[in-house]
């Protein structure tokens, strides 16, 4: 089988589990439009440099050799259905492609509502591609969007999420009196909780007793606000900006709670690296990621998460904590990059019930 892959950047979480097809026996072309400093400046620029890949940014004949191997593909794969790449390269494609839309669902915070537009837009792709199915980063709600408002009605949408390559390491379970490290691991921004993150470091600071140590990475213009919060109180550490990803992992390896706390998250990788490393993760329902493994627990998690009743009732309680870091031992192997591409070729048969990406 062949496979065409088009990029807005070299995105690390669709790339780590999309270049393992290649181990399975599956033929890829894949085009990035961009760099990833245009979108992520400071992160990844190692994605910026794989062999086999084509940067349209990097000279035009890297464009060329990205078109001259659409015609072999069976399906052409694209992060997002909003980019014009889709209707200037038709043209190189067979006539009976398979278009895959990875989607993220709708952002309330950042983004408006152009519907009349994306209607029209929608219209056309679908005179333009005749067969095109979704693969939703945030499952249902994905769904709904494409499937009412849009009137993508004959598509197949399976549940799906980003997938970025991570070291697992096994979990490290707590006695009774150990002291328990919470880390927070995020933009420092209203729409990653932050405002939620102040109200629990106040909560706290006001229980001199609880024995816990609580690691802050990040930037942002909220920054500020958490330093002026946590200052007299040695429990608390701000570390700064974490980038290299191998300074990620080391940073995690040491949390036995990871606070995910945002208002929406379109996904939220942070979750995907806590489950590598065996955090208990306290999340809620607007952060897909912690949604998506929610529901390969078979749990429903629709009412948002208190985050300063359950970290508390956490740091009190090691027997549940070590439950939530076994739990995420259990699944971590679902989630990985190699597991998801195998997952997913299979799931190319539409015969195939997959168990991990259910078809909404």
């Amino acid at each position: 089988m062949n496979i065409s892959v088009i990029l807005p950047y070299a995105n690390p979480h669709v790339l780590d589990w999309v270049l393992q097809l290649k181990n399975i026996g599956i033929s890829l072309n894949i085009g990035c439009v961009k760099s990833t400093q245009d979108f992520r400046p400071g992160y990844f620029q190692e994605y910026d440099d794989i062999s086999d890949i084509k940067y349209f940014y990097k000279s035009k004949e890297c464009r060329r050799d990205f078109e001259r191997n659409l015609n072999k593909s069976d399906i052409l794969i694209s992060l997002g259905i909003f980019d014009k790449e889709l209707v200037l390269l038709r043209r190189f494609c067979k006539s009976n492609v398979r278009l895959l839309i990875l989607s993220e669902p709708f952002n309330p915070i950042n983004s408006k509502r152009e519907l009349f537009l994306r209607k029209a837009w929608s219209l056309l792709l679908r005179q333009l591609y005749h067969n095109i199915n979704f693969y939703c980063i945030g499952g249902s709600d994905v769904k709904k969007y494409y499937y009412d408002d849009l009137l993508f009605r004959k598509s197949v949408y399976y549940n799906f999420g980003y997938f970025p390559q991570v070291r697992f390491t096994d979990p490290i379970y707590k006695m009774k009196g150990e002291t328990l490290i919470i880390g927070y691991l995020g933009q420092l921004i209203y729409r990653k909780g932050v405002d939620k993150l102040l109200i629990l470091i106040d909560q706290l600071k006001n229980r001199p007793n609880l024995d816990f140590e609580f690691l802050i990475a990040g930037d942002g213009s909220m920054k500020k606000k958490i330093i002026d919060e946590i200052r007299g109180d040695n429990r608390f550490k701000y570390i700064g900006l974490i980038s290299e990803r191998t300074n990620v992992e080391s940073f995690l390896e040491g949390i036995d709670i990871l606070l995910v706390p945002s208002h929406f998250d379109g996904w939220g990788a942070v979750v995907n690296e806590g489950v590598a490393k065996c955090c208990a993760i306290v999340s809620n329902y607007n952060v897909y990621a912690y949604r998506f493994i929610s529901g390969l627990l078979g749990e429903k998690s629709e009412n948002q998460c208190d985050v300063v009743e359950v970290t508390i009732e956490l740091i009190n309680n090691v027997d549940k904590l070590n439950d939530l870091k076994e739990k995420m031992y259990s699944i971590h192997k679902c989630i990985d990059p190699i597991s998801v591409a195998q997952e997913f070729a299979k799931s190319l048969n539409l015969n195939y019930k997959s168990k991990v990406f259910t078809i909404l």
